[in-house]
């Protein structure tokens, strides 16, 4: 049994393709994204660690691709903050797909 907390965590589930000689990576993020009861959100927002550190101008982790129920939704990466603009407000918990690559 779930816990009320447990059910407003996101869950990801990662496919993660690496080349150990060229050391880059390609991975595929599955995400499922909860709703607080009589909450909606129109956007969504991720924090990506990696192109913390990078100097300015260069990315570690690039995004190729942000889908929805298998259609792309538009996002923009500024540096760290990765912000997904949804098609529509949603009130219930839904799986943003994001496709992404980067080095190691």
């Amino acid at each position: 049994v779930q816990k009320q907390s447990e059910t407003l965590r996101p869950q990801y589930r990662i496919q993660a393709a690496l080349d150990y000689e060229l050391l880059t990576f390609q991975n595929i993020a599955k995400i499922t994204v909860p709703v607080a009861p009589r909450d909606t959100l129109k956007d969504v927002v991720f924090f990506l660690y990696a192109n913390a550190s990078a100097a300015p101008g260069h990315k570690h982790i690039t995004v190729d691709k942000v889908s929805l129920a298998g259609k792309p939704v538009p996002f923009k990466l500024d540096g760290a903050v990765l912000r997904v603009t949804l098609p529509q407000h949603m009130s219930t918990r839904f799986v943003l797909k994001i496709e992404y690559r980067g080095v190691v």
